[in-house]
């Protein structure tokens, strides 16, 4: 009996609301920045040094009573976080790390994201493991209830080699709650087919896990310039989804690449990150 998945589309539709701009943040109709009341709190978590001299930091984003933000790529409606870690010192990479988010309904559209609060786990890597690390951030967060908000916030923190674990416990429960490798987790293929010409064209995706998926549902990003619409899935077999979209081109001549072609697949029990698709074997 085919079974048809909830879908969602986290591709560049956030466009439509927002564009960070380097002046700033500017927004649409349905979207004001936030001139006073902050809906949004950001703490800096130092984490624990790795045995690689990394650190496993965290960002613990605390939202005020029913207000959400978004995932890193927010879904049909949103706004697309951005975080500037340039008057950092001492840091040559910060990888954010995203747990499992939830589905919303906003503005009668789906949107992805978190409520109330959430740690998202940063991947440090020092330039000197040796020194000391000045953390600084600037976030552009949206934050929705009735209405959709633009927060930017500064924080910042001086992380040395010897500095304490701070946070360790809440980064581990974030970090259990991050989507494993699909390989890891049982993915036994993942072929995708691009057709048309110029702006606008078709795909068509193929992903086979080794294990039946109980409530699947699937988020796809399609890299810059790509805009997926109009998603639809089924799972005709245990663990074969059979996916199908709208890809839609910027500029109509771009070179679409298989391997920015992202999927997160989230079950009961189940969450893999799909990184890019093969073509179809002849």
């Amino acid at each position: 009996m085919e079974r048809v998945l909830k879908l969602l589309t986290a591709s560049m539709a956030a466009l439509a609301f927002v564009s960070f701009l380097d002046s700033g943040p500017k927004a649409t109709a349905q979207a004001v920045i936030s001139t006073g009341q902050s809906f949004v709190q950001g703490r800096l978590l130092s984490g624990t040094r790795q045995e690689d001299g990394t650190r496993l930091a965290g960002l613990r984003l605390s939202m005020e009573s029913g207000w959400k933000t978004y995932w890193r790529s927010p879904g049909e409606a949103g706004i697309p976080p951005q975080f500037d870690w340039s008057k950092s010192s001492n840091v040559a990479a910060v990888e954010i790390l995203w747990p499992r988010p939830s589905i919303f309904q906003s503005f009668g559209m789906e949107t992805i994201g978190y409520e109330d609060r959430v740690v998202l786990p940063l991947r440090i890597t020092p330039k000197d493991p040796g020194a000391v690390m000045f953390l600084a951030l600037t976030a552009n967060l949206g934050v929705c209830r009735e209405m959709c908000v633009l927060e930017r916030f500064d924080v910042s923190q001086i992380v040395a080699p010897e500095t304490r674990p701070a946070g360790a416990r809440q980064i581990d429960r974030a970090m259990a709650d991050v989507p494993g490798s699909a390989v890891d987790l049982g993915l036994q293929l993942a072929e995708c087919q691009i057709t048309g010409q110029g702006k606008k064209r078709r795909l068509s995706m193929d992903i086979h896990f080794s294990r039946n998926l109980d409530n699947p549902q699937i988020m796809l990003e399609g890299g810059a310039g790509v805009w997926l619409s109009r998603i639809e899935a089924e799972q005709n077999d245990p663990g074969l989804l059979t996916v199908s979209a709208d890809l839609g081109l910027i500029d109509g001549v771009s070179w679409v690449n298989r391997s920015d072609i992202r999927t997160t697949v989230l079950a009961d029990g189940f969450a893999a990150d799909v990184q890019g698709c093969a073509a179809p074997a002849d």
